[in-house]
This record gives structure tokens, sequence and C-alpha cells, in this order.
């Protein structure tokens, strides 16, 4: 047993539970002793919008409109143990089976943090994404079967079950100190043969038909999160290489149109826009690069905001503005 960050962690031997569409279960694997018999108590819960995913899935054998839309999602404590509750919009179906166990179509990830500014910046690996430091993770909980090593602080269900629409994972020897301050759950698909055992997004149309690893590739914008919950919307979500390329990185607008206080900035890039919240706090720059003042967003449409500038004229004329990767947001 290990604590961390105020977590309390133990790690037992895993094994998975196989459900079939017509809803019956078969145990691969089941724990020494009785499980305790304790209250069931919900630590986190989040409902997610039907028809938000943002990636689009090559045509492949059983895979339909819904397979990766996430509706509802929960995190809820049983003794010494916690389970993981995913409903998708469309029945959960299996790719097939490896090492005697099912392997979905969906792989869900669910982020822990206890909220004190510390822990995991990086997604695991084959997500390609980080997080801020207020969204700083300790744990991620993974429903998947796939048996592979994420990292000290990422668990894989002892038992996984799918029926119907709902995808349930149970992590005995989990238990969490009091509930958690950071939570938030991403939706990937299921590679075996991939990098993290999930789906990459490719710059060419992805061929499916044989989920063949190489080529079977997601299509649209990094990261190759087809859904997440709306905890990790107003987060930056940046690709992998970015993180490793220097901190902190910058991603500049343009000032498209300044009179006296008052900025327009446009186009802002997909992944930066949810950044761009009423009241966030914005640095200005000179042609050159040189910082020349501070502006507060006041509104912001698609990819323009609208910025006010702080401090008293005269101002120096900007001509690029931007958010620093690492800086917390500013209050709403």
């Amino acid at each position: 047993m290990a604590w961390v960050n105020g977590w309390c962690l133990l790690i037992l031997a895993c094994g998975v539970t196989s459900a079939g569409e017509s809803g019956s279960s078969t145990a691969i694997w089941q724990p020494a002793g009785e499980r305790a018999r304790t209250e069931r108590t919900v630590v986190w819960a989040a409902s997610d919008p039907a028809g938000d995913v943002r990636l689009r899935h090559p045509l492949a054998p059983r895979v339909q409109a819904g397979t990766f839309d996430l509706t509802h999602i929960e995190v809820a404590s049983h003794g010494d143990e916690l389970e993981v509750v995913a409903t998708f919009a469309a029945p959960v179906r299996t790719l097939g089976v490896a090492h005697g166990s099912p392997i979905f179509l969906p792989t869900v990830d669910v982020y822990l943090g206890a909220g004190l500014g510390k822990g995991h910046l990086d997604a695991p690996p084959g997500r390609g994404f980080t997080v801020p430091a207020q969204a700083a993770w300790d744990h991620a909980l993974v429903l998947s079967a796939v048996p592979l090593d994420l990292g000290p602080d990422v668990v894989g269900p002892a038992h996984l079950t799918a029926q119907g629409r709902v995808l349930r994972g149970r992590f005995p020897g989990v238990s969490l100190v009091g509930a958690p301050t950071v939570a938030y759950a991403v939706v990937l698909a299921t590679a075996p043969d991939a990098e993290g055992g999930v789906r990459p997004v490719g710059a060419l149309k992805g061929d499916c038909a044989q989920w063949d690893g190489s080529r079977c590739t997601l299509m649209g914008e990094q990261p190759p999160l087809l859904d997440h919950t709306a905890e990790l919307a107003g987060q930056l979500l940046r690709p992998r290489e970015l993180a490793e390329a220097g901190s902190p990185a910058r991603v500049e607008v343009s000032v498209v149109f300044q009179r006296e206080a008052v900025l327009t900035v446009a186009p802002i890039p997909t992944l930066e826009q949810p950044r761009y919240v009423v009241g966030a706090l914005v640095t200005l720059y000179s042609a050159p690069g040189e910082p020349v003042g501070t502006a507060v967003v006041v509104s912001r449409l698609g990819d323009a905001a609208t910025l006010q500038r702080l401090g008293e004229p005269p101002f120096v004329a900007a001509e690029r503005v931007s958010l620093p990767m690492d800086a917390p947001l500013a209050p709403r």
C-alpha cells in the first residue's frame, strides 16, 4: 500500500470478467476473500451530451454511431475498491479476445486528483495530451482489458464487464481518502497493438477493415480523444510533442483590430479556444516579440475574442497575444 498526495493506492492482481451480448457473465479472475460489505458511495459522476464525438472512426466491423459517444460516467467507492461505470449512446461491442479476455471497442480513462497543484501533467502513453497544473492527476483508472504497463499511477481493472450500453470496471485495492477535487474522463478507441493500447490519429484516411494498428487510424485533429467530459473542456489539450519541446510554450494569436484599450484577436486555434474564457488574462506582444502589456478576455465568439487592455494609455501597439501554456485560468 502506498500513499500519494493524500490518496491510498494498493494494486492487486488483475483479471477481467467478460459479459456477452446476452448479458451473461463469466468470471475470469476473482480475488481471494470476501468483498467488503460496506455502503456504495458515488464519489464523482458526470453526464456528457450525446452526439459530441470529436473524431471520426473509419468504417469498421461493429463500429456504429454512438460506439464512442459517452453519455454518463460514474466513480463509486465500495469498501476497499472503486467501481467505474461508463454509459454510451450505443451498445458496447467487443473487438475480439486477447489472452482469454474480451477486448471492448471503447477504452475509457478516468483521471482523479487531490487538487494540490501536484501530480501528473502528461497523460499515459498513446493519449497525446497534457494538462495545466490545476488539472494535474494523481491516479488514472483505465477501463480496458489490454494488458499494458502505462505507469505506476495508472491502474487497470481487475474485472471488466459490458452489458448493453454500459461498460463497468472494478478496481479492488484502490480507495480514496475524501472525494477527488479533480476528475475528468476521456474516451479512446481500443487498439491492442498500438502505443498505450489506443488508436492514434492519422494524416490519411484510415483502413480499419482488419483493425490493423499501422493502417487503422482516427481522422481529425490531435489528440486521439473521441469524447471527453466537460471538466476537461476548459483545460488546455495539446499534443505530447509540444509539451516535450519546451515549457512553457507560447501559442500566439494575431491582433486583427485595436482601438485604444480594445482589441480583437483571431483566429484562435481550436485547442486554445477553451482557454479564452471571459476573465482569462492574456499577454500582449509587439512585432519584435517583446511583451507590451496585459489584457483580459471580455468576450469570445467562435475563433475570435475581444480583449480589454489593463493599465492607462498611451498603449504600445500589440501585434500578437498569447495565454501561456502553463498559466492558470483567471476566475470566471
